[in-house]
């Protein structure tokens, strides 16, 4: 077992994680294809995101999708872990946030998460949206 960044004990099955993400990462330098919308290129690529509004972590995930312009679904968890059965079975855990990629791998926790998404271009506006982001919700600025 490892820790997370919510000091929680992982299953093993996600020890290897950063090994997969490095594996999605070259996946999809191999495999990304460009499409434009209103003369901005984006990734073809939807992914989802299973998490909580009221979770920080979740937060800087959905700001960081939304910096880089992925298109992605929202799936709400409940908020006591003992009821996310069904995410759970879907993606190995009920921690949040997960994001599952376009392949269906899941990739838990923030961490890990932003690593992942490194591997894509930024929108030209990324920058205002962090700041505009920010300067509404300051306790998520870090």
């Amino acid at each position: 077992m490892i820790l997370d960044s919510h000091h929680r004990s992982r299953p093993p099955l996600f020890t290897a994680q950063r090994g997969r993400v490095e594996r999605v990462r070259k996946s999809l330098e191999q495999g990304v294809q460009l499409c434009f919308v209103s003369s901005r290129p984006r990734y073809r690529s939807h992914v989802e995101l299973y998490q909580a509004e009221w979770c920080p972590h979740s937060h800087k995930v959905r700001q960081r999708l939304t910096e880089l312009g992925l298109e992605y679904t929202v799936r709400q968890v409940a908020a006591d872990p003992d009821e996310r059965t069904e995410m759970k079975r879907r993606v190995g855990t009920d921690e949040i946030p997960v994001l599952v990629t376009d392949t269906g791998e899941p990739i838990p926790g923030e961490r890990f998460i932003l690593e992942y998404l490194d591997g894509f271009e930024e929108r030209t506006d990324a920058a205002e949206h962090r700041d505009k982001s920010r300067a509404e919700v300051p306790e998520f600025a870090a």
